[in-house]
């Protein structure tokens, strides 16, 4: 675990709102769009099934899956 980046800033997923409409016409806006659309219902899913997994924030969920934890 030592081995992941601690700071995700600059990971297309984690670009702020102004970052991301700069991305706005191009594909990676959308594959960006789609992928947290998609992990956002996954997490909402397993949330619905398992309510003492909101312990965990969708962020941290986000960063985790994406990170490969």
């Amino acid at each position: 675990m030592d081995v992941y980046p601690k700071i995700v800033s600059n990971f297309p997923m984690f670009y702020t709102s102004d970052e991301k409409e700069l991305l706005r016409g191009s594909p990676m806006f959308e594959h960006i769009t789609n992928e947290i659309k998609e992990i956002t219902e996954e997490y909402n899913s397993i949330v619905s099934a398992v309510p003492q997994f909101k312990k965990f924030t969708l962020d941290e969920y986000i960063k985790n899956k994406n990170l490969g934890y």
